[in-house]
């Protein structure tokens, strides 16, 4: 994606990569200040934050300003530009998306084949679905099992079309699932060290992926990756207390890595791995 008016300057950043196993896209993080881009065009949807600052665009007809915490969309094949607003430029995040994602995840969302979702509005300040897109780059930036990048994606973008689209989509009814809740948290249960995937669990369940983590959330308080992670601390918790090594144990519960471990152990349970262990 060639579409920059000049190099990056001192205090400017861009990294950009795939995330191939939710689908065709592609994620941006960047800081600008200088830094501009030429009108171009995407095949796809572009989605993203302003993390801070702003940016001034140019989009159907137009100048734009979208401050910090705002959330922009370009429809597929729409031109614009990109720069930052004032001299302190801007931090954002990107999504850009094949737009038979979307497609899927509005069809996910209402149990209906729909068309893809059209944005009339190029931003529109929603501080919790910003927040939510936010924390879905950031997952698909790190070491998230693929439960829950795939879990984010379709959560996420469901509630961004159903909210903002020129053609608001309904949620379809919940039932009884808890039986059908019941046999998934069974199933995570029994393979918490597996990196099992949104696919997998919605097949055993026999709902749309969008419903299953509907249901389970509404049943038991977390969406199905939560609930592995949480089954998994507990399992690591009583390995701590039968004095294994923690590397091991990172790894025997699924985590791949001492560090993201870690991570995850201190941040269910307040105390690192080691402090567990030396305490009980």
């Amino acid at each position: 994606m060639d579409c920059h008016n000049n190099p990056l300057n001192r205090g400017e950043f861009a990294r950009i990569w795939r995330a191939d196993d939710i689908g065709d896209i592609e994620l941006l993080h960047a800081q600008y200040l200088t830094y501009s881009f030429a009108r171009h065009t995407h095949e796809g949807a572009a989605v993203g934050i302003i993390e801070d600052g702003a940016e001034s665009f140019y989009y159907r007809g137009a100048i734009h300003t979208a401050p910090v915490g705002q959330i922009i969309v370009f429809n597929p094949n729409e031109a614009h530009t990109g720069q930052g607003a004032d001299i302190r430029g801007w931090r954002f995040r990107m999504f850009y998306l094949d737009s038979i994602l979307l497609q899927r995840a509005v069809a996910e969302f209402t149990g209906q084949r729909r068309d893809v979702p059209f944005f009339p509005h190029p931003t529109f300040n929603d501080p919790d679905l910003a927040g939510i897109l936010r924390n879905l780059h950031i997952s698909l930036e790190g070491a998230a099992t693929a439960l829950e990048r795939q879990s984010k994606f379709i959560w996420t973008f469901a509630h961004l079309a159903s909210r903002h689209a020129d053609d608001p989509s309904t949620e379809r009814t919940v039932g009884n699932e808890r039986s059908i809740v019941k046999l998934v948290r069974e199933y995570l249960g029994d393979h918490f060290a597996q990196n099992v995937t949104l696919n997998e669990i919605a097949i055993l369940s026999g709902l749309s992926s969008y419903h299953l983590i509907r249901v389970f959330r509404e049943e038991t308080g977390l969406p199905p990756h939560a609930y592995q992670s949480q089954v998994r601390i507990n399992r690591a918790k009583r390995m701590l207390r039968q004095r294994k090594a923690i590397s091991a144990v990172a790894i025997e519960t699924g985590f791949g890595d001492q560090s993201h471990f870690t991570r995850h152990f201190k941040r269910m349970t307040g105390v690192t791995p080691g402090q567990y262990q030396q305490a009980v």
